[in-house]
């Protein structure tokens, strides 16, 4: 069982791989890197946000 499960898994992974080794569309590539963006932005979102109620928090504590 074990054996026959890695077999279709290296069978799967290796037509994967194939895929992307015999043509890499250019939409796949631009939306890796719109992902990639998006994740970047909202990681800088998500950090001012945070910054923000931080510096608030600690004016409010000296004022």
């Amino acid at each position: 069982m074990g054996q026959m499960d890695r077999d279709y898994w290296r069978k799967r992974y290796n037509e994967k791989t194939a895929f992307t080794q015999k043509e890499k569309p250019l939409r796949e590539s631009k939306g890796f890197f719109l992902a990639l963006w998006c994740w970047a932005t909202s990681w800088r979102t998500i950090c001012s946000i945070w910054l923000l109620i931080f510096v608030l928090h600690v004016l409010r504590r000296y004022v």
